[in-house]
């Protein structure tokens, strides 16, 4: 405390540069919190070395000043999604990351400016059990889960041939069809306007960085930019998600092709 450096100073003296950003909120229970992240870890079968950007542990809280400025786009979040190759989105039960402005500019710069990362993730912990949609086939769903055919091209845990696709595509269909569909429908309905920060102020400069407007303006209760972030929300989860909505009838209950022509 006496050095007001950031907690990630406190466990390396080296750069962390990161490879995934994490976007959440500060009411996570920390025990969730970290099942999410070894969660990914897990499907991704990421290395060790592997470094997650998390406000929380990388802003340095007693000199927020320093991260936190009048301009969002100036602010370590920014820079960190400038760096990072993935996006991770970390849910609670109530969705709440949608309703926090922060998580709002979060998302948006991540999927405005031709997309600043390469792959958006989505988990959620709900009873203690974690599920994730993942943007592509990630590493894990390319293993063999089952024995498929009497184990005549491989056995369990072994890699999946590369012209066996569709066997890796059915590990991930069949992994995310535990993905909670009230969580689904939450984000389909979800209004980045609608979203509150702990200071107005902050909500306001968020909004017009959103919205390309001088950060001092109030914030336009509807704007082109808002839509086009909650359209860009919506058909990577709705793509992601489509064989579990398919499967329990959603698609025409909600929808869903009329949203992905909006």
């Amino acid at each position: 405390i006496l050095q007001k450096c950031a907690f990630v100073e406190l466990c390396s003296d080296t750069d962390q540069v990161p490879d995934w950003f994490v976007s959440h909120w500060w009411g996570d229970i920390v025990r969730d919190f970290v099942k999410c992240i070894a969660k990914h870890c897990e499907i991704r079968r990421l290395s060790a070395k592997t470094c997650f950007w998390i406000c929380a542990y990388a802003n340095r809280q007693h000199r927020l000043h320093e991260d936190i400025c009048n301009n969002p786009t100036q602010s370590s979040f920014f820079r960190a999604l400038e760096i990072a190759k993935g996006f991770l989105l970390l849910l609670d039960d109530r969705a709440t990351p949608f309703t926090r402005a922060w998580c709002a500019f979060e998302i948006s710069m991540a999927l405005l400016n031709n997309k600043m990362v390469d792959l958006v993730d989505i988990v959620v912990c709900q009873n203690g059990e974690v599920s994730m949609l993942t943007e592509g086939v990630p590493e894990d769903d390319k293993y063999f889960k089952t024995l498929f055919r009497e184990g005549a091209f491989g056995q369990v845990g072994d890699a999946i041939p590369s012209n066996m696709a569709r066997v890796a595509l059915q590990n991930k269909f069949d992994r995310e069809g535990q993905f909670p569909v009230e969580i689904l429908e939450t984000i389909l309905h979800t209004k980045i306007e609608k979203s509150q920060a702990s200071e107005d102020v902050d909500r306001q400069r968020i909004l017009n960085v959103i919205a390309d407007r001088d950060i001092e303006l109030p914030p336009l209760d509807t704007h082109p930019n808002y839509a086009k972030v909650h359209r860009l929300l919506v058909r990577t989860v709705i793509l992601t998600a489509w064989p579990q909505l398919l499967a329990k009838g959603l698609v025409d209950e909600w929808g869903l092709v009329e949203k992905l022509r909006e």
